[in-house]
């Protein structure tokens, strides 16, 4: 959540004209393992309830037959998040074994390329005499929770489990938790069935995700939390096609497209599980791979997509990529419980524009405090823009009309670019007599 912090770094901004930020960030995405995962001494926990009906295997196809109810994961060993489960006695479609034999890869149609891992504990196999052994995937990187304090609302990842930006497989994962990490609860969602956590802002602007409740234990939870509003589900774009004959990848799940190789990096687009793009590049870390974009998504045509989320073909020689400049994000976490979400915001921070652009800023804001907004005695300001270069001609707005506890409302601000490249932003506030209720930013790059 964008919050109060972030007026010291336009203070810093005024003063020195650029804020210092590290090019990475405290906790950098996870990287590709390069090698066999090992065994781990502890089995894989049953589960009750499967779902999702698996294809069964041919008469004399390699089959694996559950032993009882299992979880079947992105990657073969707990540090991957489940996609789903087998059932006891279900049979599904056996593609492969993990290069140290823990664990089998079987069909899973709901996701690109349609592989899941099953624990060899808990699986019989036959007509495998000559299983393949498959590369494992990248760990998916992982997304901070902010650490609660003593008695604070507390979720706990019984499991690895997904962050999502949203309550839903549809929206984008920003990373995973990883079992037994605690983060802050401050809501749940419409449908009661996800949790709403902090994580650090420094990782995800937006300073929040989602995560599914059957996978988390609660501490701390004896009231009910503010329900969240579902932010509008991603639209996804089309890449350009690839020579399937040079560096490509496809797309695991829905997975957000950014500027940058890290997920502090605006995302330009989502593409929807099984798009296709031309890989150009990797970090040096080779946790993302660069890729081909439409101009109409990014200016020079490249933008990132983390390794965990694609499967890659013909990458053998594809060379080390230079990150672009990390965009500047609030470097400081949020501290306690806010009376108010910053649910969507459009554009997102670091959209480059072109100079004199004029364009509406939106922020989707969110009464997540006990009180009423009210018209008569709630007020939106413009604090400061960095640079003394601000973006709007205005600087109050009044509140349109109340704004109950757990509604949404939209601030639109008309904004232009300036006619000389550089980074600008705004920073505003609502307040509800004296008290400061809401505070937001925007940052945009202009380029010449």
């Amino acid at each position: 959540m964008k919050n109060r912090g972030f007026f010291l770094f336009f203070i810093v901004g005024l003063l020195f004209g650029a804020l210092l930020l590290s090019a990475c960030s405290s906790e950098e995405p996870t990287e590709a393992p390069t090698e066999a995962v090992e065994p781990t001494a502890e089995l894989e926990e049953p589960t009750a309830e499967p779902v999702d009906i698996l294809p069964t295997a041919e008469q004399g196809e390699p089959t694996l037959t559950a032993n009882e109810n299992v979880r079947v994961r992105s990657g073969p060993s707990q540090q991957y998040p489940i996609y789903s489960k087998l059932a006891g006695g279900e049979t599904a479609k056996l593609l492969g074994i993990s290069a140290n034999s823990t664990y089998y890869a079987i069909e899973v149609p709901i996701v690109a390329p349609n592989t899941g891992w099953v624990d060899a504990n808990f699986a019989t196999i036959s007509n495998a005499a000559d299983l393949p052994v498959l590369e494992a995937p990248p760990v998916p990187p992982t997304s901070d929770f902010v650490g609660p304090e003593e008695g604070d609302p507390t979720l706990v990842a019984a499991d690895a489990v997904f962050v999502r930006s949203g309550p839903g497989d549809q929206y984008p994962a920003y990373g995973i938790a990883e079992a037994g990490s605690k983060g802050l609860a401050i809501g749940v969602s419409e449908d009661g069935d996800w949790w709403v956590v902090r994580i650090n802002p420094e990782i995800v602007g937006a300073g929040y995700g989602w995560v599914l409740k059957e996978f988390v234990t609660t501490e701390n939870i004896d009231e009910p939390l503010a329900v969240i509003s579902t932010p509008p589900v991603p639209t996804t774009g089309t890449l350009p096609a690839p020579d399937p004959n040079g560096p490509y990848g496809i797309a695991n799940a829905y997975i957000n497209v950014r500027s940058g190789p890290g997920l502090n990096y605006p995302a330009l687009v989502v593409a929807a599980p099984g798009a296709s793009a031309e890989i150009s590049g990797k970090s040096a870390d080779n946790a993302w791979w660069q890729v081909k974009v439409s101009t109409d998504f990014s200016a020079d045509g490249f933008a990132w997509v983390h390794a965990a989320y694609v499967v890659a073909f013909n990458v053998e020689n594809v060379p080390v990529v230079e990150a672009p400049a990390p965009p500047t994000t609030n470097p400081n976490p949020p501290e306690g419980g806010y009376s108010c979400l910053l649910v969507a915001q459009s554009p997102v921070d670091g959209t480059v524009m072109e100079t004199g652009q004029a364009f509406d800023m939106v922020w989707t804001v969110q009464n997540a405090g006990e009180g009423t907004w009210t018209v008569a005695d709630t007020v939106i300001t413009k604090v400061t823009a960095t640079l003394e270069q601000p973006l709007s001609s205005i600087d109050t707005l009044d509140l349109a009309a109340d704004v109950i506890p757990g509604a949404t409302y939209d601030v639109t601000v008309p904004m232009v670019a300036p006619d000389f490249a550089g980074e600008f932003g705004e920073y505003w506030i609502i307040t509800q007599g004296d008290v400061t209720v809401c505070d937001f930013y925007n940052i945009i790059q202009v380029e010449e």
